[in-house]
């Protein structure tokens, strides 16, 4: 991540986004980078559900772990950025 981080990383999107979880955990994970946010939520595309909010686990990285995902799909981010908009 800190390749990514530094902009160093030549293949990004192999880090970002829908992931088989790359310990080898049950499901899916997403990741995304988003330095100036404040919070980012997960929400399914085709049914607007909520799937949860990401955890930052580095500098402007956030992560969710999805174990009952098995197969891709379409998602938003729903950003809060820290002066309070959303996008």
């Amino acid at each position: 991540m800190a390749d990514l981080v530094n902009g160093q990383c030549a293949v990004p999107f192999g880090l970002l986004g829908l992931h088989s979880h790359p310990e080898g955990k049950k499901g899916l994970v997403i990741r995304a980078w988003r330095p100036d946010a404040a919070r980012v939520e997960v929400i399914d595309a085709a049914s607007g559900k909520d799937l949860g909010v990401m955890e930052r686990t580095g500098e402007g990285v956030f992560e969710l772990h999805l174990p009952r995902k098995t197969k891709h799909f379409l998602y938003q981010l729903k950003v809060h950025w820290a002066n309070g908009h959303q996008s």
